[in-house]
């Protein structure tokens, strides 16, 4: 088993799904693989790096609404498309990204002093991937997000190079997620 396999179950929804819910002070992320329980937490919940929080929060629920474009986006496309291959790259490493901060959260909450590096870092790498999928993959989504179909058309093709970025940012291995994304479109 692949250290990636445990975002199987996340493409191989049949519908799309957003994983996060969050207001003023709630955070809300449901389970984005089946490994990693869904948690609620209140920022009245930490004493310390509220603003911190808040920040990882609002990146991560832009980054929940990237993947959920991404997931219609590769549903469009279709196995056989060399695009559909670098939307779930960028996808998986989406993922993994907001599957690391739901466990900095967890972490965090019960060692504020301890963690606090691993927040700074988490809160930096969803900031940075979030920038480079507004400016570089999906400058568009506030037009996407409004349609109710999408055609080939209304998305950017995506440079290699920006995939590989995007990899890097979120902390995974390109050559695993290229096996993983070979695998699941064998199935």
């Amino acid at each position: 088993m692949g250290l990636l396999d445990r975002f199987r179950p996340s493409f191989s929804k049949e519908k799309c799904e957003r994983s996060i819910q969050y207001d003023a002070r709630t955070i809300n992320i449901s389970s984005l693989s089946i490994e990693v329980p869904s948690i609620k937490f209140s920022l009245a919940d930490f004493r310390t790096e509220v603003k911190k929080i808040r920040d990882a929060s609002e990146f991560s629920e832009l980054l929940d609404s990237y993947q959920y474009q991404m997931c219609k986006i590769c549903k469009m496309f279709g196995e056989d498309s060399e695009e559909w291959k670098k939307y779930n790259k960028i996808r998986l490493g989406m993922i993994n990204l907001l599957t690391s901060f739901q466990g900095t959260l967890i972490a965090f909450k019960n060692d504020p002093e301890g963690q606090k590096d691993r927040l700074n870092d988490i809160v930096d790498r969803l900031q940075n991937y979030v920038l480079l999928v507004n400016r570089e993959i999906l400058p568009n989504i506030s037009d996407l997000e409004s349609k109710t179909t999408l055609s080939k058309g209304d998305v950017p093709e995506v440079h290699s190079k920006i995939v590989s970025k995007a990899l890097e940012i979120s902390g995974v291995d390109e050559t695993e997620v290229n096996q993983f994304i070979e695998e699941i479109k064998s199935h």
